[in-house]
């Protein structure tokens, strides 16, 4: 699980949250917490604590384009 007492990974989840600034909050939550394919099933959460940042604000970015 994210440790969000965790500098790194709270900065981590702080820059996606940005790239969904204008999400409304439930899309958010979905986003964070369902399994996604393009992550090889992990929730965006567990792949910012196993390292891949860059394919979650990928991921996050393919939201926001619709």
């Amino acid at each position: 699980m994210l440790d969000l007492r965790d500098q790194h990974q709270l900065q981590q989840l702080l820059e996606v949250l940005e790239i969904l600034k204008d999400e409304s909050l439930g899309t958010k939550m979905q986003f964070l917490l369902n399994g996604r394919y393009s992550l090889g099933g992990l929730t965006p959460l567990e792949a910012i604590e196993r390292g891949r940042l860059e394919q979650v604000k990928t991921a996050a970015q393919g939201v926001v384009e619709g």
